[in-house]
């Protein structure tokens, strides 16, 4: 997992500071043609922040005590209220309680869970035009299902649209050993994860 981690963070920091050098060369260029480079800076911030992210994650997912259902679910809960937070969209967190954290996912398993939804939202904020988001966890007998729900326009889930992610989500949910689900109508569309397995629930441990 440390392997597979630094891996995909090194591919993605080359990607970013790339796009970040070429931005810097073109906002210079702007400058010296006396044009205005803002539309570049704008582009560089948004890397920066994305690799800032990217950090965070691989931080995240390493730390062995992150481990619980809990922090899986608090990390996709600040990552909705901030994606969310500065639109007209309503986003909320259902089910979540004190008794997840007694549920230890394995870290290669906490992962693929919150790219997968983190993967969800970013279609729902970009292509839903959905008023209300919620987010609903459940847990019982050595297993928990996450669920998020829009009412936006929704979408045909048998054609793979450009920039979906939809096979990404599906090899995620296969690599864990989950069921993923995902209806959509004009009413909506709802991503299920189900059967997503426990290393062990801390309360059952004697």
């Amino acid at each position: 997992l440390r392997n597979e981690n630094a891996a995909d963070f090194h591919d993605e920091l080359g990607s970013k500071v790339t796009k970040i050098s070429m931005f810097l060369t073109l906002a210079e260029r702007s400058l010296e043609e006396r044009k205005d480079p803002s539309n570049w800076f704008g582009k560089m911030r948004e890397n920066i922040k994305d690799l800032s992210g990217s950090f965070r994650d691989l931080l995240w997912v390493i730390d062995p005590q992150k481990d619980s259902l809990s922090d899986a679910i608090l990390r996709l809960k600040d990552f909705g209220e901030d994606l969310f937070g500065n639109t007209k969209v309503r986003y909320s967190t259902n089910g979540y309680s004190e008794g997840l954290e007694g549920a230890i996912l394995d870290p290669q398993t906490k992962k693929q869970v919150v790219l997968i939804f983190k993967e969800a939202m970013h279609n729902c904020a970009k292509y839903s035009e959905s008023t209300w988001v919620e987010l609903t966890v459940e847990s019982s007998d050595g297993y928990s299902s996450i669920r998020l729900k829009d009412n936006g326009k929704g979408f045909n889930v048998h054609r793979q649209g450009k920039g979906r992610g939809l096979t990404n989500m599906k090899n995620r949910s296969e690599k864990i050993g989950s069921n993923l689900s995902i209806v959509s109508s004009k009413e909506g569309t709802v991503v299920s994860l189900r059967r997503i397995p426990h290393l062990r629930d801390k309360d059952k441990v004697k």
